[in-house]
């Protein structure tokens, strides 16, 4: 991998807060 371990946590971040944000507008 290419990625350093930091620019990885970022990517994770964002995927988690787009996850979180979807689910708080679709509550199933």
């Amino acid at each position: 991998m290419a990625e350093s371990q930091e620019e990885v946590a970022v990517l994770v971040q964002r995927v988690v807060k787009d996850i979180r944000n979807a689910f708080q507008r679709n509550p199933h």
